[in-house]
């Protein structure tokens, strides 16, 4: 009878946890529409996008990274090749492609912590650590926007728990398993070669303090990273042609010739206070909290070792992003159950971990389910999917500029090749411009916009939420009063 409710609970554990990853990461793959930032699109779509033949692509309009020969080759192959398999089985469609592969980036996340959790679940001392794990894992509101990303940030991280899990599971008993671990954890390298330093952390931690010197499975496993790193440069051969050896480049371009600190520097507490700035301000102070908690408390622990100077590099480095530390993201849900474990989790209840995450962490959480990552993106694919007249143009409005990387969006074009782009001051300009062209596409920030014209149709076609969850929802037009994004169709009425 025990072993039944046991079986039970289980099966409820599951069902619960996996059909709110399926809902909403399911939600934000979908709505999440472009990049985080435009290396996610212009290092690996445009650069596939131009590998694989498509016409639009040519090499003028790559990435000064291809010509700096920096941008590892992996994920760039990876992409070329699920590009040719889309268009072997008929998916033409390019936003269709790139929505499938952040279905596929959530759930590669998923298995990576599936094989985390399988290997911790054994220290967890009560019910509460493995609901607060997967409450962690599933619900925080950024982790679901991060982890649908096809960016070498989130791939690079999903290799390396997938090997780092492998490794801590498979102890010294099986040297083939030893071996992948190794060549999964050089190939989140050759994803992201920040990603070296967590490497290098955790052999440090086996060397240092778990005795690994002697032992022959340190070995097997450094071969399946040196491995690894021969895989990568076959892949920068394929990508560039000849052979190089991009990290190296990558270092001297970026750091011993300061390429990189031409984007822009920042002090050495960047970090601390934008990701307090970046979100809800209780989740960030309680995530900065961590990380003393892990020097004090967990010194020896492997996750120090991981996390704390892949962080002090990055501290270091004059040219700060917070995507760069987006790597240790899928580590969180690891470090919390630690914090509450070694703090005050035995005063922590089930009901109080759900009423705590749903009082700081639900309305950003639906924010992120819904919006795009970039709203020119959306827009871009309106352009894609209908088919439009000759003399069409898009412009924005007011204040709102926009971003000069759509010129360069390739991988996106339609048919009919670039788009014509314009900015306009008021709506005069508005009527001048369509004597000249058949419809526009505006973007603005009015959610009520109307021309008046009597020639003149206007609709709304899109926005960062779904415009029919915005109409029913703008009570006493409150939606005046935010910063969002409207897509407005703007055309010539028939005679």
């Amino acid at each position: 009878m025990l072993t039944q409710t046991n079986n039970n609970q289980t099966l409820k554990f599951i069902f619960i946890y996996g059909l709110l990853f399926i809902t909403i990461f399911s939600l934000t793959a979908h709505y999440s529409t472009g990049y985080h930032h435009p290396d996610e699109h212009f290092q690996i779509l445009e650069m596939a996008s131009y590998k694989v033949g498509y016409p639009a692509t040519e090499l003028s309009d790559l990435a000064w990274e291809f010509k700096s020969q920096i941008r590892p080759g992996l994920q760039v192959i990876m992409t070329a090749g699920f590009f040719k398999f889309c268009d072997a089985v008929g998916i033409s469609d390019h936003f269709l492609v790139v929505e499938i592969l952040r279905y596929l980036s959530a759930l590669f996340y998923l298995l990576c912590v599936f094989l985390l959790y399988r290997v911790i679940r054994g220290g967890f001392t009560n019910t509460v650590s493995h609901h607060l794990y997967w409450c962690t894992a599933i619900l925080l509101w950024f982790i679901p926007y991060c982890s649908v990303r096809y960016s070498s940030e989130n791939w690079s991280a999903i290799s390396f728990i997938i090997g780092l899990s492998i490794y801590l599971r498979a102890g010294c008993r099986h040297w083939l398993l030893i071996f992948f671990a190794g060549l999964l954890l050089g190939l989140s390298f050759e994803f992201r070669y920040q990603v070296g330093i967590m490497v290098f952390g955790f052999v440090m931690w086996l060397i240092f303090l778990q005795g690994a010197i002697k032992k022959p499975e340190l070995y097997i496993m450094i071969s399946g990273v040196l491995f690894a790193i021969l895989i990568g440069t076959l892949a920068d051969f394929w990508f560039y042609n000849q052979w190089v050896f991009a990290p190296w480049n990558y270092l001297k371009v970026n750091i011993i010739e300061h390429k990189a600190d031409s984007f822009g520097t920042s002090p050495w507490y960047f970090y601390f206070a934008t990701i307090i700035k970046s979100g809800n301000i209780i989740i960030g102070v309680f995530i900065l909290l961590l990380v003393p908690f892990l020097m004090i408390r967990k010194f020896k622990h492997p996750l120090t070792w991981i996390i704390i100077p892949f962080l002090a590099l990055h501290i270091m480095l004059s040219h700060k992003e917070l995507r760069f530390l987006f790597p240790i993201i899928p580590f969180m849900p690891w470090v919390v159950v630690l914090f509450f474990t070694d703090t005050w989790l035995k005063w922590l209840q089930i009901k109080w971990v759900y009423f705590l995450l749903l009082a700081v962490n639900t309305l950003p959480l639906l924010h992120i389910m819904f919006s795009p990552a970039q709203m020119e993106v959306r827009t871009m694919s309106y352009f894609y999917h209908h088919k439009l007249a000759p003399d069409f143009k898009y412009f924005y409005l007011n204040e709102h500029k926009y971003y000069v990387w759509v010129l360069a969006h390739t991988y996106y074009y339609p048919n009919s090749g670039p788009y014509l782009m314009g900015h306009l001051t008021n709506k005069n300009q508005i009527r001048d411009s369509l004597q000249s062209a058949g419809l526009i596409l505006l973007r603005d920030r009015t959610p009520n916009f109307h021309l008046n014209a009597t020639n003149v149709k206007d609709s709304m076609i899109d926005a960062t939420y779904p415009p029919a969850l915005l109409r029913r929802v703008n009570l006493n037009n409150w939606l005046a009063r935010t910063s969002l994004n409207y897509i407005y169709l703007i055309e010539k009425k028939a005679k």
